[in-house]
């Protein structure tokens, strides 16, 4: 099983509806393929593509210091 069936296996068996994924770097090798219905990403790294990507781009110290508790269940 690859990690993406395996978060989605979790998501589905659990009904899990949020997600978050810290150091994405591209989207389209894990994160756009996961099964929840609302989606968070935290990177700092450049992508060739540009840092709109993400939900959140910033390292991910700071995530946790300044926004971390608006997605705390």
């Amino acid at each position: 099983m690859t990690r993406t069936e395996i978060i989605n296996y979790i998501f589905d068996k659990y009904k899990f509806n949020s997600y978050l994924e810290l150091g994405v770097y591209n989207p389209q090798d894990n994160f756009d393929k996961i099964h929840a219905q609302f989606k968070h990403s935290v990177d700092n790294m450049p992508h060739p593509d540009g840092p709109l990507l993400y939900t959140h781009w910033m390292d991910t110290d700071y995530f946790f210091e300044n926004f971390a508790k608006e997605y705390m269940m």
